[in-house]
């Protein structure tokens, strides 16, 4: 072999070495990057279920301060705490806790009976709504727990003394959920 064929294999020998090493240096680059960007869409997700979640105690918020302004639902909601105290609701059963509802209902006059309804299928849509935003991972499982079935089954026997066991037409998940919390928890949360 001569001095030049020397020189030129010693030439592709470092180029071979240099381009191991770019490779290598653009691989970890490529993984460094992708680590950035989940790490990237992670905190996306979690400031979409931050301000999700915000969205819903402000409308709730906004709700009840609905409550304390309009002219009808105080009265109407005063009335219906006559009927059935909330000292004793609190100690009702799921089962019993409709029948009371069903029977105040009966005794209201049947505008109040109305606004009554619309009243509570205010919130039914509110909780469906917020169950669908659940099943697709947009309120995390925190808020679900502290919020979601905490007040789905307050409402729940309400709803079904409006409406009966077919509640309002909707999302059947929903339905579902409903009627799974009802069974899993009878007496409550102190189940």
């Amino acid at each position: 072999m001569t001095v030049r064929s020397l020189q030129i294999a010693e030439v592709d020998v470092n180029f071979d070495h240099l381009n191991k090493w770019l490779t290598l240096g653009a691989n970890v680059g490529v993984l460094l990057g992708l680590l950035a960007l989940v790490v990237e869409i992670n905190q996306g997700n979690s400031l979409a279920l931050a301000q999700i979640e915000q969205t819903r105690s402000d409308g709730l918020r906004e709700w009840r301060q609905e409550w304390v302004t309009n002219d009808h639902i105080v009265p109407l909601l005063t009335e219906l705490n006559s009927i059935r105290p909330p000292e004793e609701w609190g100690k009702l059963n799921m089962r019993d806790r409709q029948a009371a509802t069903a029977s105040a209902l009966d005794r209201l006059e049947p505008e109040d009976r109305l606004r009554y309804r619309l009243f509570l299928a205010t919130s039914y849509w509110d909780y469906e709504n917020l169950y669908a935003q659940y099943q697709r991972g947009l309120v995390s499982d925190e808020y679900w727990e502290a919020r979601g079935k905490v007040a789905i089954l307050d409402w729940a026997p309400r709803w079904r003394a409006a409406w009966g066991e077919q509640l309002l037409s909707g999302r059947q998940a929903f339905h579902d959920e409903v009627n799974r919390l009802l069974e899993t928890y009878p007496n409550g949360l102190s189940d």
